[in-house]
């Protein structure tokens, strides 16, 4: 049987279900099933603490149709989760059957190094992915901080040359977009109000790259969390999510082509010797989607919204995979 290196990681398959779909661990047993196309489950993102999850309307449209006819989607909850002691508690339980990446997310680098340490040390988890892309929270992510990424990776780095990180690390960063990509995007979609976006200036994202390309423990960089801080209004000019005066993370079709540029920027940037592997993640809708990644030298995809609006997650990866001989092709 023909296995993938992904991050550190052996996979059957180079698709992996994405942080944000099973909040509680618990909701990944029906993705654990074993005829379920899947590599890899990540749980998560698990902050520290115990987290509720953002009031009112949270995520747009609500259905699969719709979200397939509009090619977008807004989500804003918040990062919902159990803290990450509880969090791992419940992972433990699990018959997994396949690796499992716990997914954390933090609001300080000691928070970081402290999730991370508590997700090493436990047997269920595979590799640790660092959320600094989340566009939930009503602060900008620290994906766009090349002061708190340093703080970060510099208390990883502790950790692992003191022998408290022996697991491989993801980072997962947002669809860095200048000034200019935020107007070309304005233009061709009047209907999402993009000024809120956080935006980078030029070489920023070959900054960071570089910023983490230096630390030995990190495996993976995974290209890319939602684009933060996006709102539409409804046909009554309110906001259709309801959490920061309708600013939420914005996913479906239209990162696709941001996240394939970010992984073929990336590609240039990285010595032919580097580790570390780049993951797709943004508008996989559908096979020939996942082809398109891994064509443009993705090691593996992550699904996200795909599932969450399908309502039928786990039927969704097994569809992506009969539906495409594109797709196919490449797993064979």
């Amino acid at each position: 049987m023909r296995t993938y290196s992904v991050g550190g990681l052996t996979l059957s398959l180079p698709i992996i279900l994405g942080a944000g779909v099973c909040k509680d661990p618990r909701h990944l047993i029906p993705y654990l099933r074993s005829d379920v196309s899947l590599g890899a489950v990540i749980a998560g993102s698990f902050t520290q603490g115990e987290r509720p999850q953002n009031k009112g309307i949270v995520q747009w449209p609500d259905n699969w149709s719709e979200f397939r006819k509009r090619g977008i989607g807004l989500n804003s909850f918040g990062m919902p989760n159990p803290g990450i002691e509880e969090s791992l508690e419940r992972l433990e339980t699990l018959v997994l059957g396949r690796p499992a990446i716990a997914s954390i997310a933090a609001f300080s680098a000691d928070e970081y190094a402290s999730c991370t340490w508590l997700a090493n040390r436990r047997k269920s988890v595979s590799a640790i992915e660092v959320n600094w892309g989340c566009g939930n929270t009503g602060k900008v992510p620290d994906a766009y901080s090349y002061e708190n990424a340093n703080a970060t990776l510099a208390a990883l780095e502790k950790l692992y040359r003191d022998g408290r990180l022996t697991k491989p690390v993801w980072i997962k960063l947002s669809p860095y977009i200048t000034a200019e990509e935020r107007d070309q995007l304005t233009t061709k979609h009047p209907e999402i109000d993009f000024s809120a976006v956080p935006v980078v200036s030029h070489g920023f994202m070959e900054e960071m790259v570089g910023l983490i390309g230096r630390c030995s423990f990190v495996c993976a960089i995974v290209f890319s969390n939602t684009l933060a801080n996006c709102r539409v209004l409804g046909l009554n000019g309110v906001p259709v999510t309801t959490p920061f005066d309708g600013k939420a993370g914005l996913s479906g079709p239209i990162l696709k082509p941001l996240s394939i540029n970010l992984i073929k920027r990336t590609l240039d940037l990285l010595p032919p010797w580097s580790d570390i592997d780049l993951i797709g993640s943004g508008g996989i809708l559908k096979g020939d989607d996942a082809a398109d990644y891994l064509d443009a030298g993705a090691a593996a995809v992550q699904c996200t919204s795909g599932p969450a609006w399908y309502g039928k997650g786990p039927r969704f990866f097994m569809d992506l995979v009969n539906d495409s001989e594109r797709l196919q092709k490449h797993l064979t």
